[in-house]
């Protein structure tokens, strides 16, 4: 087995150098030399002949056995010096012969995981290093390309063995980060047209969030080279996410705000201080267990007493990890809501008028049937159509673009209301329809206390309360695809009051009218307390947070830029600013960062001098999880994936003959020398000891 084994390395070995296999030839010099030894011996005579016979024959057998072995381990040496000369190898790849110009291409791994610690320093040090070991185990004359997570332009040309170094020394730790598949993608743009052996290293701690080995290229013109930094310590806290149990805030009112607290590792963690900051100012501090089996949330009560925008943040400790300790959010506490009516020519008695009118907290307008400004929606949170009797394709149109924005719509059909116009509203959220009016004695039979609409209305569960009576009402026929939530019900089974989420808003709809021949809607207590609920939750809502990194758009409701001023975000940590695209689109304002904003935190948007939203932006969680495969791990999923990848299995001290040998394949030259110096001490001890 073993003969075979190195049968098999001979017939792969090559030679950089093959023409100094011709001095073999000179190998027949000693060997003529032996066999053509013409040493005369003299005849001694000797009266007991027979006896010296022997010892001459047993003298001379000898002596030709140690001439041989000196002569076989003489011409042993002179072929293994002759060999190591030539410069034996085993090639690793197809290559039959390693190319004298090289192309280089490493990817440095600068992700925020990078911060962890390695057996052997800081992981990101230990890498650079690694990345710095293998520039200098090539030649100077080879040509080399750095890739980072950054991407950067000055990163796609191929530089010199000292630029290169010099790139390296500058790289520092990254908020990018990107999938294998991109990395290497990438390094192969930069390489393919370079001319010479072709080689790509990736060095890196290979989190599993960002090997997607079924997604990478591969390239038989081009060696790909894993290179894994493995983090000793792979315990990390993150606070993952975060949300309000209700869509909007309101002053002085009890608001629940939760956390979500990821965590990776071998061992749970307790005791992870957490701190809970609004406008600079501490809330709320307290500490929660992490779990690497699974997800923790985690609760916090408060209250906003002012008004404007709110900055906040919530930040645990945990170390060495530290890009994700702190989850930055912003929401707006409003001063006033803006409530508009649309009211029917007929109408006599008008109830939101007496319920919004002396409130200073709203801004109320009501405006009659056929004098509806569509341009003046944009100004209002809630608009609310009461009892007309038909709705115009034109005002759907209308208040579907106004709901779609983030406005609130609240609908109340008249007593004698043409179903048809209702229709075409619902049709185009919804494929529910109202029908013709049933005249039907009853009551409302439930109330959804499980929507924010109607949560902390009641102190305990309402048992035996008298709810509104219903005298007549529009039947709804609902399908599975509207996506519509009943908030009240009759007994009979029918919608009462029923929402629809459409695009960053809502409409709701009565099924009954306000006319006290359909019932005594209007005069109950519950009306009043529906539809203040209703105003207080149109407030317009923006997004919590977003993440740094992904091009999303910022949608907000219309902003009115004059011709002089500009759209500016500044940030509140660093006072940078910069000019971000922004786009009107129907009634919203869609603002656009890209590239811009690197730094996680509280950013305010300017339209000139006025404030317009504070926006929040965090650090991507995909470097969180510090999960990731061992080298085992790895060749298995490259073998699974089919990748002609390898994995560079080394560390510091074996890194540079490592890389040597995968350029140029198994170097043999040193065995040579080894040999050589092997078979010419058997020469000297046969020639010294054997008498």
């Amino acid at each position: 087995m073993c003969i075979k084994k190195w049968a098999n390395l001979a017939s792969q070995m090559k030679f950089l150098f093959p023409e100094i296999l011709y001095a073999l030839a000179a190998l027949a010099i000693p060997v003529i030399v032996h066999l053509f030894n013409f040493r005369k011996f003299r005849k001694v005579d000797f009266p007991n002949v027979a006896f010296l016979k022997e010892i001459k024959q047993e003298t001379q057998s000898k002596s030709k056995i140690k001439h041989l072995l000196i002569l076989l381990s003489r011409l042993l040496a002179m072929a293994a010096i002759i060999f190591a000369f030539a410069q034996p190898y085993i090639p690793l790849e197809k290559n039959s012969k390693p190319s004298q110009g090289k192309v280089v291409s490493i990817f440095l791994d600068n992700s925020f995981s990078m911060q962890g610690e390695s057996e052997e320093g800081p992981l990101f040090e230990v890498a650079k290093n690694k990345a710095m070991e293998i520039v200098e185990s090539f030649s100077a004359t080879d040509r080399f390309q750095l890739l980072t997570h950054d991407f950067e332009g000055r990163h796609q040309r191929l530089v010199n063995k000292d630029e290169m170094l010099e790139m390296l020394g500058e790289t520092a730790i990254s908020s990018n980060h990107h999938s294998l598949s991109e990395i290497i993608g990438r390094q192969f743009d930069a390489v393919n047209e370079a001319i010479g052996d072709k080689s790509v290293f990736v060095i890196g701690d290979m989190q599993k969030s960002g090997l997607d080995f079924e997604q990478c290229p591969t390239d038989t013109n081009i060696q790909v080279v894993l290179v894994p930094t493995s983090n000793v310590n792979a315990n990390n806290a993150w606070l993952d996410s975060i949300w309000f149990e209700t869509p909007v805030r309101q002053l002085n009112e009890p608001e629940r705000l939760s956390f979500r607290l990821g965590a990776s590792g071998e061992e749970a963690m307790e005791d992870i201080p957490v701190v809970f900051n609004i406008n600079g100012l501490q809330k709320a501090i307290g500490s929660t267990p992490a779990d690497p089996l699974q997800l923790i949330d985690t609760t916090l009560s408060f209250s906003n007493t002012t008004t404007g925008w709110m900055k906040a943040s919530i930040e645990i400790t945990d170390h060495p990890i530290t890009f994700d300790n702190r989850f930055y959010f912003s929401y707006e506490v409003a001063d006033k809501i803006n409530v508009l009516e649309l009211k029917a020519k007929d109408i006599i008695r008008d109830p939101f008028y007496n319920l919004f009118s002396d409130d200073p907290f709203f801004r109320f307008e009501a405006i009659n049937e056929g004098l509806v400004d569509f341009n003046s929606f944009p100004e209002f949170d809630l608009i609310i159509v009461n009892q007309f009797r038909s709705l115009s394709s034109g005002l759907n149109a209308e208040l579907k673009k106004f709901s779609v924005n983030g406005g609130t719509v609240l609908v109340i059909p008249a007593s004698n209301a043409d179903v048809s116009g209702y229709n075409l509203l619902l049709a185009s959220i919804g494929d529910d329809l109202l029908t013709a009016k049933k005249n039907v004695e009853t009551k409302v039979g439930s109330i959804n206390l499980e929507h924010y609409l109607y949560k902390g209305v009641f102190e305990k569960a309402p048992q035996n309360i008298d709810l509104p009576a219903i005298l007549g009402i529009f039947p709804l026929k609902r399908t599975s695809r509207s996506g519509s939530e009943e908030l009240m019900s009759s007994k009979t089974a029918d919608p009462y009051l029923i929402q629809y989420e459409t695009g960053r808003g809502r409409i709701l709809l009565f099924c009954t009218s306000l006319d006290p021949a359909d019932g005594n809607l209007a005069q109950h207590a519950l009306f009043p307390a529906t539809v203040l609920r209703v105003a207080e939750f149109a407030q317009s809502r923006t997004r919590l947070s977003y993440t740094i990194g992904e091009d999303q758009a910022i949608d907000l409701r219309q902003i009115d830029i004059q011709s002089e001023q500009v759209l500016k975000m500044v940030s509140d940590e660093s006072g940078a600013e910069f000019i971000p695209e922004h786009r009107q689109s129907g009634g919203s304002t869609m603002v656009y960062v890209h590239s811009s904003i690197k730094e996680a935190g509280h950013y305010t948007l300017l339209n000139g001098t006025d404030t317009v939203a504070v926006v929040a932006f965090n650090q991507n969680r995909l470097e969180s999880d510090l999960q990731a495969l061992d080298e085992d791990d790895l060749k298995a999923g490259i073998e699974e994936s089919e990748l002609n990848y390898r994995v560079l299995e080394s560390s510091m001290e074996s890194i540079t003959k490592e890389v040597s040998d995968l350029s140029d394949g198994k170097k043999l030259w040193f065995i040579m020398i080894v040999l050589a110096l092997i078979f010419l001490a058997i020469e000297i001890l046969l020639i010294k000891f054997w008498k």
